[in-house]
């Protein structure tokens, strides 16, 4: 962004338009370390539809009542699963990696 080309925007206008959750998406992914953050919007709109998307989704699991009680192998792989996908999130987290930490959430 550059106020020279017309495109900046404070914080408050860029969660107006975007929301508070496609926002810290989009500011995850633009720029690693210690490098100069970029921040793109076509994120921050990929990210709407995204959570939309995963928002629809799992409001039809749980209208379609898919969770049964007898699933405990399934929660323990998920269980697992998320567990291994966090490890990792934090691994990158404290390396200052945060597009990676985006991608493996």
């Amino acid at each position: 962004m550059s106020k020279s080309k017309g495109n900046f925007f404070t914080l408050q206008q860029i969660v107006e338009m975007y929301g508070a959750d496609a926002t810290r998406i989009a500011f995850a992914d633009s720029g690693d370390t210690h490098d100069d953050a970029n921040f793109v919007q076509e994120i921050s709109n990929k990210a709407i539809l995204r959570l939309n998307a995963f928002e629809s989704w799992f409001d039809e699991i749980i209208k379609s009542n898919q969770f049964r009680e007898n699933t405990h192998i399934y929660d323990e792989i998920f269980t697992n699963t998320i567990d291994q996908h966090l490890s990792e999130a934090y691994n990158y987290y404290d390396s200052m990696k945060f597009k990676y930490v985006i991608k493996e959430i």
